[in-house]
């Protein structure tokens, strides 16, 4: 489940989601925050109690709480769901797939699963709370931000990869196994057909290509997927944590 914001911006503006169980449309007026907002409308698929998943959320999230205990206060959110995908909100609400933790082999790929959320927060990517109607017109121009500059969005998360990267360094983790999500995800995603969100396009490899064509050819991959694909992610993680090198050169400017 994925929650839209749909309508205009104001108080009122409504909340919708759609599950397996139908669409729930909720106000936000009657939330503090947009993450509460959601985590009410995902309350059909939470999923509860001493489940194996929500163990490896306990124990990944208690290794990075360890290395920084003011991230305490941050709140994880299991949700079930046949999709493999983590999101956050203001309010320091974390939420991940019960599908993308099975995928996750290790409690080294789970923990920097969550810390590449909870570097979302701690950047700033994320309003610290949408309360009011301030905090409601912060968050309106964050995702317009997204929409009309792909690039903001997709630097924001190769930032939260390498802030990732660091917590987990610092959480005494292994960052090989840590990056190996990566590998996992390009399968998985190949595996459905997904060549271009796993790979890209040739523009992202093309070092003779110049440097306003490159800009336009990525601006446009981004503008259909929003995103880096998984191999350049892949890449540029590695080179951040420097246990590999590579010959390919990025456009991220």
């Amino acid at each position: 489940m994925r929650p839209v914001i749909t309508g205009a911006i104001s108080l009122a503006i409504p909340l919708v989601a759609l599950s397996d169980t139908g669409r729930h449309i909720v106000l936000m007026r009657d939330f503090p925050t947009l993450g509460d907002a959601i985590d009410h409308v995902t309350s059909d698929d939470h999923v509860m109690g001493d489940d194996w998943s929500v163990q490896i959320a306990h124990e990944a999230f208690g290794v990075l709480k360890s290395a920084f205990p003011n991230i305490s206060h941050h709140r994880i959110r299991i949700l079930h769901n046949p999709n493999y995908f983590a999101f956050t909100a203001d309010g320091h609400h974390i939420f991940l797939t019960r599908t993308l933790l099975e995928i996750c082999a290790s409690i080294e790929m789970a923990a920097f699963v969550i810390a590449h959320e909870i570097a979302h927060h701690e950047l700033g990517h994320v309003p610290a709370e949408s309360e009011g109607v301030r905090g409601r017109l912060k968050l309106a121009m964050l995702s317009l931000r997204h929409r009309v500059w792909p690039f903001a969005r997709a630097r924001m998360e190769i930032e939260a990869d390498q802030f990732a990267i660091d917590m987990c360094i610092r959480a005494g983790l292994s960052v090989g196994e840590c990056l190996r999500i990566f590998q996992i995800l390009e399968k998985r995603t190949l595996d459905k057909g997904g060549i271009e969100s796993a790979f890209g396009s040739y523009e992202f490899y093309d070092t003779e290509m110049s440097s306003f064509e490159r800009r336009w050819k990525i601006g446009l991959y981004l503008l259909r997927h929003a995103n880096y694909p998984i191999r350049i992610r892949r890449i540029l993680a590695e080179r951040h944590a420097r246990i590999n090198s590579t010959n390919h050169d990025v456009f991220l400017n």
